[in-house]
């Protein structure tokens, strides 16, 4: 499978999706849903990462896409980081955000992982209790 989905810290606050090297459509959005499954019973906020590794590009038909991948989209998630892939990947986001509306503001892109840690470590919020 090159599409993984797990927890990322022990509170179940991070959401993190790998996309390793080649990847398709079916296994991004079986990723996706394993994901949903995962955060049924959260009632705090979380944040989704996704470390895009590879420099590949996208599949097929990325933009028939778009509209499925806001479907995953849910009140419990604060933000989504796509962290990775380069000029071609930004390009492509840039288009996904323009058709995505309102929901945009709930994605960015950030160049690297660490980025993207540091980016949820500045919004966070503590959990209560």
């Amino acid at each position: 499978m090159t599409v993984r989905v797990q927890w990322d810290d022990p509170d179940h606050t991070i959401l993190l999706y790998t996309l390793d090297c080649t990847w398709t459509w079916d296994e991004m959005f079986e990723a996706a849903d394993k994901g949903v499954e995962m955060t049924a019973d959260i009632s705090y906020p979380i944040y989704v990462i996704v470390n895009y590794k590879s420099m590949h590009g996208m599949p097929p038909k990325a933009f028939a896409q778009f509209k499925r991948i806001t479907q995953f989209m849910n009140a419990k998630i604060e933000l989504v980081i796509i962290a990775g892939g380069g000029t071609l990947l930004l390009s492509l986001l840039n288009l996904f955000f323009l058709l995505a509306g309102n929901i945009a503001s709930k994605y960015c892109w950030v160049s690297d992982l660490d980025k993207a840690y540091a980016m949820v470590a500045a919004r966070r919020v503590p959990l209560p209790g």
